[in-house]
């Protein structure tokens, strides 16, 4: 539209007039004016908020207080962010750039403060261009989710977690299943019997000598928890960020979903704790 306007169009309007010379100056005010048109229209649509979307699988080994996380993170700014993405010096942080996902393009630049954090200063996340991250992370946490028997012989879970749990299932020594929805940071809420059991034969993914499991797993345990749930063990599902690393902090467009496999103190503990 803009090349029929400034060229065809403007040079047979200019012609008429017998003002040709003008050329040079109509043209340049359709290019601002064309410009300014889908910088706008941009910034109606997209805003200048960062967009970001995360989904991750934590292996919470609560006797050892250690945390394993595996992430996929994602990012959609209009602008670039000020002070780029910052990572804990425990990330493991990989780029999906591609095939040379190993190499880094012009501009991009990776700054390592000793004992501090990591920071992807510039050119890892484009404007309009969406930014995609795997992370993983091994490092000591103290949360945890307390599960005991009343005197009434009832399952009970303490959130300790610090965010509101939107589902929990817990697994016993027989394999029953107890489940709770919507269960607030630092309350305690009474389970319920579900017809479900545990499945030995699909828990086997989780693997005795895993530390970490992949990211892609939070789809599928979210799907189907009581298919991945470990006797004497739990899986919590929360739509708030907990484990994961954010890289940017305070984002207004933030949509998570987290997924903690828990390992009670008496439950099925990892052999090896090794990232």
């Amino acid at each position: 539209v803009f090349a029929i306007l400034a060229g065809p169009v403007n040079l047979i309007l200019l012609a008429k007039t017998n003002r040709r010379t003008l050329l040079f100056v109509t043209a340049p005010l359709l290019g601002l004016f064309f410009s300014a048109t889908v910088f706008v229209y941009g910034l109606l649509h997209d805003g200048i908020s960062t967009t970001s979307r995360l989904a991750s699988i934590t292996l919470l080994d609560q006797r050892n207080q250690i945390a394993s996380t595996s992430t996929q993170l994602a990012f959609y700014a209009p602008l670039t962010p000020r002070g780029g993405l910052e990572f804990s010096n425990d990330t493991e942080v990989t780029p999906i750039l591609g095939y040379d996902y190993q190499r880094l393009g012009d501009g991009q630049r990776v700054s390592i403060a000793h004992g501090e954090s990591q920071s992807l200063r510039s050119g890892w996340i484009v404007p309009r261009q969406p930014a995609h991250f795997w992370l993983r992370t091994h490092a000591p946490r103290r949360e945890r989710v307390l599960v005991e028997q009343d005197d009434q012989g009832r399952w009970v879970a303490t959130n300790g977690l610090g965010v509101t749990l939107t589902e929990f299932y817990f697994a016993n020594a027989q394999g029953e299943i107890f489940e709770a929805e919507t269960v607030p940071a630092g309350e305690k809420v009474v389970l319920t019997a579900s017809s479900l059991r545990s499945s030995t034969s699909d828990a086997s993914i989780m693997g005795t000598r895993r530390a970490s499991l992949p990211s892609g797993y939070a789809g599928i345990v979210a799907s189907a928890p009581h298919n991945y749930i470990l006797p004497n063990g739990y899986i919590a599902i929360t739509d708030q960020p907990l484990f994961a690393p954010r890289g940017i902090e305070g984002v207004d467009d933030l949509t998570a979903r987290e997924v903690v496999v828990g390992l009670l103190d008496t439950g099925s503990v990892p052999s090896e704790a090794t990232p």
